[in-house]
């Protein structure tokens, strides 16, 4: 009790393609030790320092939570432009356990200041982040209006879908179609079971098609903390994918659209200016 929770965010997927995800830029840049990652402000933001210890890589990829915005030694970054990237590399693939130490900026907020986010978007956001294939089907794009049909702004959008779909059956072993002409998010959504790869993508393809800039993240849930060692202890167990949105004033936050994963619950009021609901 009383441990901050977070996701440790390893990669980001901007480009849907109709059957899974795929970044749409591949820039490799690298970057000196304490450069920042991308440069931004936040209101009401806590900045946490991280030291992460990766006893068994598999991966080059560096973890964080939410929205880190610098390394304590060179790093890769996979560009999309001066304000975002998808992943955060080491500069060469770990053979062994290897340490690092990661800054990073975590947005705090009620749901008051998420509801008067202003949905005016940069142009990089709409290109990357409302981006659907034009063959997704018009039943995915009519389900999605039906269900915010009372929403006023994007925070309730965003609660909305997610309270769809995290009513909808967990299956952890279902598997897409090996052979068909189908977009996965269609083929999901009229069979209504899978797990949280599906709900992740799900949740991100419906915001964008009511306008609303949404991506998957991967990466690991919190994990279990260790109160005597004062540490989290992550395993291969709590590997996930969720569903980031974009608000302007703040940036990507995270939501949960799985069910059977505890709900990202935030105060009603702001945390911003201390108003009550």
């Amino acid at each position: 009790l009383g441990v901050p929770q977070h996701y440790w965010r390893g990669e980001t997927w901007d480009f849907y393609t109709g059957r899974g995800w795929d970044h749409s830029q591949k820039v490799a840049l690298d970057r000196t030790s304490d450069e920042p990652i991308i440069r931004y402000n936040i209101p009401g933001a806590v900045t946490i320092v991280q030291t992460v210890q990766i006893l068994a890589p598999r991966a080059d990829i560096l973890f964080a939570a939410n929205q880190p915005h610098s390394v304590a030694q060179p790093y890769r970054i996979m560009s999309l432009g001066e304000e975002d990237y998808s992943v955060l590399y080491l500069r060469r693939v770990p053979l062994a356990s290897v340490t690092y130490q990661v800054t990073s900026t975590i947005p705090t907020l009620g749901e008051l200041d998420l509801r008067r986010s202003v949905p005016v978007y940069p142009e990089w956001v709409e290109t990357y982040y409302l981006q659907l294939p034009k063959t997704l089907p018009d039943r995915v794009v009519q389900l999605a209006k039906e269900l915010t049909a009372g929403a006023t702004t994007p925070y309730d959008k965003v609660l909305a879908i997610q309270d769809y779909l995290r009513k909808l059956p967990y299956d952890p072993k279902i598997k897409l179609p090996s052979t068909g002409n189908y977009d996965a998010v269609d083929w999901f959504l009229f069979t209504q079971k899978g797990y949280c790869d599906y709900f992740g993508t799900v949740m991100a393809v419906m915001l964008r098609s009511v306008g609303v800039p949404a991506r998957l993240a991967t990466g690991y849930l919190t994990g279990f903390y260790d109160y005597g060692l004062a540490r989290y202890e992550v395993s291969e167990n709590d590997g996930h994918a969720w569903t980031e949105v974009y608000f302007p004033e703040y940036g990507w936050i995270d939501f949960e659209p799985t069910p059977g994963r505890a709900a990202i619950t935030r105060p009603p009021g702001s945390l911003l200016t201390n108003e009550p609901i």
